[in-house]
């Protein structure tokens, strides 16, 4: 293996490139894949290419955010991204993650089949159009009234839904 400062060059086959030093490291151990619970961030944190290394996100308290992998005190997370429908990942501290029941998300997945009233005002939702969710959609949520929540998603969408029609896991991760 030949290594480069902080960077090492790994060989598959006819297959080569650079990765992190760290990332294959035995000290103080390799990353290991996690498989998680959605956790929520309970303060304003910076989402890192790798530990350590610079910054690709910043991330505010209340993000959704589910854990893949883990290192010395490091978590890399999925991170929903509203601007366009995807993920993207970021290195963030073990510290600032909490448990969905610890720290009140500002995210979550409107579940598939619910109902949501679509671009009014809450006191408008009896004459206000409806629609049915037709996939787990991630959302923002912007404030809640009388058991329902406002909430966001990409492209604009912004709508009222009762609060139990919101999850903190996808349906699609165990």
């Amino acid at each position: 293996m030949e290594f480069n400062g902080e960077w090492a060059l790994v060989r598959q086959g006819n297959i080569e490139g650079w990765i992190p030093k760290w990332y294959i490291s035995d000290d103080p151990g390799p990353v290991k894949d996690i498989e998680s619970e959605h956790m929520v961030l309970n303060r304003s944190a910076p989402g890192l290419l790798y530990p350590g290394g610079p910054q690709a996100v910043s991330l505010d308290k209340g993000r959704l955010l589910l854990p893949l992998k883990q290192w010395n005190g490091w978590v890399q997370v999925e991170i929903i991204v509203y601007s366009i429908p995807g993920v993207m990942t970021a290195w963030v501290e073990k510290e600032f993650l909490s448990p969905v029941n610890g720290v009140t998300p500002a995210e979550g997945f409107l579940k598939q089949g619910s109902t949501a009233y679509v671009g009014c005002e809450f006191e408008e939702i009896d004459r206000c159009l409806s629609e049915e969710a037709a996939y787990n959609m991630p959302v923002q949520i912007y404030g809640e009234r009388n058991g329902y929540l406002n909430v966001a998603a990409a492209g604009g969408w912004s709508a009222w839904t009762k609060k139990e029609n919101i999850s903190f896991a996808r349906q699609d991760h165990p």
